[in-house]
């Protein structure tokens, strides 16, 4: 998504797409994918990648039917995928991050439109994948087993779980840019083996994204019941998430990028601080819409 076609990079999209947990990660890489070697803008066509496609989607889309989360997160993955090529023939010169972004915003539009005619079906799937979040931290504690003195422990994981069940819209928002920052990256090394994919150190997108921030906090803080609440505050953690990494951004950009010791120990360190230097970096990302610290630095150094 930001670091470009290096190996480290694929590292760092896959880890979210992984840390979702809702949609199948090779859905949301795969999918997208697939669709793009049988229906993306290469030209000329070319038949040997458009069979490859139809066989990728054919492995992620074909199976045994399930339950309603089987088809849901197919479902997601399709619409995704056909909205990402859409924004990638309508804005031929934007940057990758745009089209990713708008195709999860069209995406997540096209499912509130199909929930407010059928809202029963809604109720069910969020209350299976709040259930599969529960269960899934029920999981880890019981194989943990930590006894009587991780109560504390227990106690922690299962509001993590809570937040996890609440939250996951924006989770999956966030894996799904990932995913289509990966599936982007093997389509263009398989079409024009080039690295379509920025320098971290660059990454930026629309300044007028931060009216979004600022309406998803408004949605928190009005009295608008539950649902705004809700809604406003997944709003508010997807795009907290995308300031924090353009923060991360400008630190890379104004000291530079840390090698392979400093990037294990900065890992480590935010593993323990992790509220403290997410919240730090959205802060700056967000400085860095009003004020554009990167070009400030660059000017003042000429």
């Amino acid at each position: 998504m930001a670091t470009g076609g290096r190996w480290p990079a694929v590292v760092g999209l896959s880890l979210v797409v992984i840390m979702q947990a809702v949609v199948q990660p090779v859905l949301l890489v795969f999918v997208p994918l697939g669709l793009l070697l049988v229906a993306g803008p290469a030209r000329p066509p070319r038949l040997h990648l458009a069979a490859l496609g139809a066989l990728l989607l054919a492995l992620t889309l074909l199976g045994r039917h399930v339950d309603a989360m089987w088809y849901a997160q197919r479902g997601w993955a399709l619409v995704l995928g056909a909205w990402f090529i859409a924004m990638v023939v309508a804005w031929p010169g934007a940057r990758f991050i745009s089209r990713a972004l708008g195709a999860v915003a069209a995406s997540a539009g096209t499912a509130m439109a199909v929930f407010l005619v059928r809202r029963e079906p809604w109720h069910q799937l969020d209350w299976t994948i709040g259930q599969f979040c529960r269960q899934s931290v029920a999981t880890f504690v019981a194989q943990a087993n930590t006894g009587a003195q991780g109560r504390d422990f227990v106690e922690a994981m299962m509001e993590a779980a809570e937040l996890a069940a609440r939250y996951y819209p924006a989770a999956v928002a966030l894996g799904s840019v990932a995913g289509l920052g990966l599936a982007w990256w093997a389509y263009r090394r398989l079409v024009a083996s080039d690295s379509p994919l920025g320098l971290l150190r660059d990454f930026r997108f629309s300044d007028g994204l931060v009216w979004v921030l600022i309406a998803g906090l408004a949605l928190v803080v009005a009295p608008l019941g539950d649902v705004a609440s809700r809604f406003g505050g997944n709003v508010l953690a997807f795009m907290a998430a995308l300031y924090a990494l353009r923060g991360l951004a400008v630190v890379v950009a104004l000291v530079g990028a840390p090698g392979v010791l400093g990037t294990i120990v900065v890992a480590l360190v935010a593993l323990v601080l992790l509220p403290v230097m997410m919240t730090s970096a959205a802060v700056l990302g967000i400085t860095d819409t009003w004020l554009d610290l990167r070009t400030r630095v660059r000017s003042g150094m000429e």
